[in-house]
């Protein structure tokens, strides 16, 4: 998902439910299933899976640059940036 010009992408961490902060975004849209040009740049807000909604939350001691959590599934799954993206 790109949030503030940052590519974040899943990770096999969760986060403890005390360590999610405010919320900082939202999925506009999702590009799996709705793009087909292969070279879509994704913007603010695009999410390769989740649907659009999705409220997207900083983790306390993280940068939003860095970090953040989405809930799913009753979990809080931890999205970290991906390496050389920057806004």
């Amino acid at each position: 998902m790109v949030l503030n010009g940052v590519q974040h992408s899943l990770t096999s961490q969760t986060v403890e439910p005390t360590g999610i902060a405010e919320e900082v975004g939202r999925v506009q849209c999702r590009i799996a299933g709705t793009v087909t040009d292969p070279s879509f740049d994704p913007r603010d807000g695009d999410a390769a899976h989740l649907p659009p909604g999705t409220p997207l939350h900083a983790v306390s001691g993280q940068p939003v640059q860095a970090a953040v959590a989405v809930e799913q599934d009753g979990s809080w799954h931890l999205y970290t940036a991906d390496e050389g993206t920057s806004p």
